[in-house]
């Protein structure tokens, strides 16, 4: 016969006995449970000691140690907000939202969404469910973004988990639809006067941005005779941004030897209708004593 049970110890209230504490009789080679629920409060080991007491002539009361360890999930993002950006009108750019467990116990993602439903923003990959066992294990879920218009656009990316200071996530979406554009001016060639070895001419390229996002433009002196040229210092890369929508471009024409010179300048730009612009370089070069004389 069973008459009573109960739990002691100073971790006590974190343990508790479900179910009937009636008096139990049990016949011969009969069975009980006793069902104890463990609710601890932080991130620690808990003791308690539980104590049954029956008619057992030999062992009474009977004592067991009841252990358990809090356990809690940590949720960690690699970017608290996702940005795009200036991406061309149709079309897309990809981000990837690391998801990262430092806690001690399994973390569990569900209910992914994107809020609200946006056609701009799209889960490539990783919008399933997943659990994270702890200590840093991590997973990632792919977005993209594509403008059909000009504009901004905005949305939320939400989801549930059993971090219980992250159960509903939501992790902004922000991206601009732009249309990239660029003039040259001349848009062809370049002729430089005939000057003497040692001396440099210079010619200016007119860069605008007739678009409606910021310009990346990489500029490069490519063919035979390109150390006869160079660019200004601070030209080879730069921004045309929209607000102050024109570059002047300098290239210098400095022969190191008489004869005839040609190269190419290669203009790069994020303008997917127009991505390379090709100016051709002319320059003649005389010898020194000649001209002098």
């Amino acid at each position: 016969m069973i008459n009573s049970k109960n739990i002691s110890g100073a971790d006590s209230l974190s343990f508790q006995i479900t179910g009937s504490q009636d008096v139990v009789i049990l016949p011969p080679a009969a069975e009980d449970t006793v069902q104890i629920l463990f609710q601890p409060a932080v991130t620690r080991l808990y003791s308690a000691l539980l104590r049954i007491d029956s008619n057992d002539p030999f062992i009474n009361p009977r004592y067991v140690v009841l252990q358990g360890r809090g356990v809690i999930p940590e949720l960690a993002l690699s970017s608290e907000t996702l940005d795009f950006g200036q991406v061309q009108v149709n079309s897309d750019s990809v981000l990837n939202l690391v998801i990262t467990n430092n806690g001690s116990a399994i973390l569990k993602v569900w209910d992914i969404v994107i809020l609200p439903d946006s056609s701009a923003f799209t889960i490539v990959n990783g919008g399933q469910n997943f659990n994270l066992a702890p200590n840093g294990s991590a997973d990632s879920i792919l977005i993209s973004f594509l403008s059909t218009t000009a504009g901004y656009a905005s949305a939320v990316l939400q989801m549930l988990t059993n971090d219980p200071t992250h159960d509903t996530l939501q992790i902004p979406l922000n991206g601009r639809g732009v249309n990239f554009e660029i003039a040259v001016t001349p848009d062809d060639s370049l002729y430089f006067n005939q000057i003497p070895v040692g001396q440099d001419s210079t010619l200016t390229l007119l860069l605008e941005n007739l678009g409606s996002g910021d310009l990346q433009v990489r500029a490069h002196i490519a063919g035979a005779d390109s150390v006869q040229f160079r660019l200004a210092d601070g030209d080879s890369s730069f921004v045309i941004p929209e607000n102050s929508p024109q570059h002047l471009l300098q290239i210098f024409f400095v022969p190191v030897n008489r004869g005839s010179k040609k190269a190419v300048l290669e203009i790069f730009s994020n303008d997917t209708n127009h991505p390379s612009i090709l100016i051709n370089l002319c320059g003649y070069a005389l010898a020194a004593e000649i001209f002098s004389a």
